[in-house]
């Protein structure tokens, strides 16, 4: 006779805890691999943000981005299949957060997708209250 096997555990975190999970204890912000495409190194080393006088940046840069940083801000990336990879989104983010620090200005808090998410938790919440 078969039992019954027990219902699977959800692999993606509920709405609710999902922010918290997606920070790192640095402050810094993980990759969602859900929303976010990966690129290896190699092939985020031709994204047009990454290029400097219209010339991409050497591999080992981005190793070294990913691994040390620059001025103290480390570009985002997960390792998937054994292989290190970022996103153009996290590139984005990366760049952003220099250009702040470079200004003088605070680093941006939220990136456009958090702040998607914000307005829909926010809009979901009045929805619940009646407005």
């Amino acid at each position: 006779m078969m039992s019954a096997n027990p219902p699977p555990t959800p692999l993606r975190p509920t709405q609710q805890e999902e922010p918290d999970l997606l920070r790192r204890r640095d402050g810094g912000q993980v990759i969602d691999l859900s929303v976010e495409a990966p690129l290896t190194l190699r092939e985020a080393a031709n994204l047009p943000q990454l290029r400097r006088n219209g010339r991409k940046p050497h591999l080992a840069s981005l190793y070294r981005w990913v691994t040390r940083g620059c001025r103290g801000l480390r570009l985002g990336s997960v390792v998937v299949a054994g292989a290190r990879c970022t996103t153009s989104a996290a590139a984005d983010r990366w760049i952003a957060a220099l250009t702040a620090k470079a200004n003088g200005e605070a680093t941006p808090a939220r990136t456009p997708l958090r702040r998607q998410r914000d307005h829909q938790r926010a809009d979901a919440a009045l929805d619940k209250e009646g407005w």
